[in-house]
């Protein structure tokens, strides 16, 4: 009788755990890893364990010991970690190498320009006096970024040479490495994409209009507000983007498993900002992307991470519905409640609506460069794109955060 394979998942939180479910469901027995010994994932595995999973070697040795015979990560940047695994290992995976050229920020921009792929100009500083004769030299306003970080940490705007100072130590504090990445900004139609690679062929899964809206009101710090899908580029224009995507990925030599990119689109076509060798987080690939087209891509990963064949069909989409994301946030603090999830779950249109986090387990929300956090998202659907969008604004203005009010 065959043995019942093993996956390893890293990272157990709202978002892992709908991969963790997607993993039961296939078959496979599942291993997952936490730093947080509540994670709600860990629960849900076979096995359950906590521990640091950017300590690569500490997961090795728990693969050993579990014989597993896959390892993914999804929703979090760390594909060098889950590659060096796959490595150490004998399991399929991408080089580390590739890996780490597709994450650091700086190696991967550079490689797309040797390579000709249309991305923003760029110069790195490794003091503020560097910075400013940079930035000065790539002109205001421009972006000043940590070049490994994620989720727009430590990113911030540079509208002038007085703000430069700030904004490289900023990007400082959330970097491991003593050089920034000082970008030409540009502005245009953004949007987030999410590929797959399998068998030497790019499957495009999903686009989404990036929604920043009222959050522009944090620049110089950049807020993402969810996205609203399909996008509303046409099929010229999505087929330039599609191209460059695809030799962003030729370029990184992304050969395996997912690819999340950043794009914007402007006078003279599409440039590319991020590209990523990795899942979306903040459930853009797990449950907005489903509802709108009906892709699941968590799947396919899955099976390709232990070595089993995919199903085309499982890449390809299914029909096409409006889906919006949006967020609740609010500000840092001791949170005293979160109400109105139930009712907003049960308002027309809404398909999905989630807390980020246990509140009552850890209710304090520390300061932020934005000095504002996450706290749920909301996703529906309509029949059209603004009657979605109406939806998921009634939805959020249900949640309601009470914060502790000190004297």
């Amino acid at each position: 009788m065959r043995r019942q394979k093993t996956i390893m998942l890293l990272g157990a939180g709202p978002d892992q755990t709908i991969a963790i479910r997607i993993a039961r469901s296939l078959g496979y027995r599942v291993l997952a890893v936490d730093g947080n010994p509540y994670a709600r994932g860990l629960k849900e595995a076979h096995i359950g364990l906590s521990g640091d999973i950017q300590d690569a070697q500490a997961m090795i040795q728990i693969g050993k010991k579990y014989k597993v015979h896959g390892v993914m990560a999804h929703a979090v940047e760390m594909p060098v970690v889950v590659a060096h695994i796959a490595k150490s290992l004998g399991l399929p995976g991408l080089d580390p190498k590739v890996a780490g050229r597709a994450t650091n920020k700086l190696q991967r921009i550079e490689r797309l320009k040797a390579q000709g792929v249309p991305c923003p100009k760029f110069e790195t500083a490794h003091t503020i006096k560097q910075a400013r004769e940079r930035a000065q030299s790539i002109g205001f306003p421009c972006v000043c970024k940590p070049i490994d970080n994620s989720a727009s940490r430590g990113v911030s705007l540079v509208s002038n040479v007085r703000e430069v100072a700030h904004a490289y130590q900023e990007a400082l504090s959330f970097s491991h490495q003593k050089v920034v990445l000082i970008e030409e900004y540009l502005q245009g139609h953004d949007l987030s994409s999410e590929a797959v690679v399998w068998e030497g062929k790019v499957y495009h899964t999903a686009f989404s209009d990036r929604n920043y809206g009222d959050t522009k009101r944090y620049l110089p710090r950049f807020v993402e507000d969810g996205g609203d899908m399909p996008t509303k580029l046409s099929f010229k224009e999505l087929a330039r983007v599609k191209l460059a995507i695809e030799q962003a990925i030729e370029a990184l030599q992304i050969r395996f498993g997912a690819a999340k990119g950043d794009i914007i689109i402007v006078r003279d076509g599409p440039k590319i900002l991020e590209m990523a060798c990795r899942t979306s987080g903040g459930f853009f690939c797990s449950a907005q992307t489903p509802l709108q087209n009906g892709i699941q891509i968590l799947k396919p990963l899955i099976q390709m991470s232990v070595g089993d064949r995919v199903n085309e069909e499982d890449l390809l989409p299914k029909h096409s519905k409006p889906s919006i994301e949006r967020y609740v946030f609010t500000r840092p603090g001791k949170i005293r409640s979160i109400k109105g999830i139930r009712r907003a779950a049960t308002m027309p249109g809404i398909k999905f609506v989630q807390l980020l986090s246990n509140f009552k387990r850890d209710p304090i929300l520390p300061p932020t460069p934005t000095d504002i956090h996450k706290v749920a998202v909301v996703i529906g659907t309509g029949k059209s794109q603004s009657q979605a969008r109406r939806y998921v604004q009634q939805a959020v203005a249900q949640i309601k955060v009470q914060m502790e009010q000190h004297e």
